[in-house]
């Protein structure tokens, strides 16, 4: 499987990423490499920061302070204000956070995925693609205890969280392959899962972060009211390369 120009491993039972993603991506990358944050490109990893500085690779051993989900411990990066934090929530196989890796070197990812074989594979993606660079955390992504540590600092959350609303199930092309779960949002409308999401990126964001989320063209409107409703400063759509509204951009 490819996807912004990397080779994924896809695997039965793990969400397949779309091609309409790579324009929530390329989103994110721009959030990135905004004048206020002083990230020019790829380039840019040649400032002395070395890439694994305070990330620990998705192998590393556990030790004291990291994050703890169940029983597994995680270790999240040391948050430093010379390299901008991603959260990638939702993160299925690793697509996403992987291609905004590769394209931000100086940025330290975290990527958060509940379906346990999700996390595997999200894991080996991420491993073979950018090592050492993103943690994979095993989580639900709108548990507030989730990242709590993070509260506050992240410059961007980037999410493909599952928004097909019950109504469209027969409109979906998933073949015989993919959980239900990576797919519907809840409700007839699909909106359940994108609102919580919404809500816990808001209070992982710093002041100005930027929340970065995919979802189904006829969500738009409603996804902007909840955005400004739970505290965002600005909505607003993007669409994908076929003119349909894809995204909420939105500045906290």
């Amino acid at each position: 499987m490819w996807f912004c120009g990397l080779e994924l491993v896809s695997r039965p039972g793990v969400f397949i990423v779309r091609p309409e993603t790579e324009v929530v991506v390329a989103a994110a990358i721009d959030a990135l490499r905004a004048p206020s944050r002083g990230i020019s490109g790829p380039e840019a990893e040649a400032d002395g920061l070395g890439v694994g500085d305070g990330l620990p690779r998705a192998d590393s051993p556990p030790a004291a302070g990291r994050s703890q989900t169940g029983s597994s411990v995680t270790p999240l990066p040391t948050v430093s204000p010379a390299a901008p934090l991603v959260v990638d929530l939702c993160t299925g196989s690793g697509a996403v956070a992987a291609a905004v890796a590769t394209e931000v070197p100086r940025a330290r990812v975290v990527a958060v995925e509940l379906e346990a074989a999700a996390v595997e594979l999200a894991r080996e993606n991420c491993e073979r693609l950018v090592p050492g660079r993103i943690t994979v955390v095993h989580a639900d992504a709108t548990d507030p205890a989730t990242l709590s540590r993070l509260d506050g600092r992240v410059d961007v959350v980037v999410a493909n969280p599952p928004y097909v609303p019950a109504g469209a199930v027969e409109d979906v092309e998933t073949g015989r392959y993919e959980p239900s779960t990576a797919l519907y949002g809840g409700g007839d409308d699909g909106l359940a899962v994108p609102r919580a999401v919404i809500a816990r990126a808001e209070v992982l964001l710093r002041g100005g972060g930027v929340l970065v989320m995919e979802h189904d063209p006829g969500q738009s409107a409603a996804l902007c009211q909840a955005a400004l409703g739970a505290g965002f400063r600005q909505a607003a759509t993007g669409q994908d390369l076929a003119g349909r509204d894809r995204y909420l951009r939105a500045v906290r």
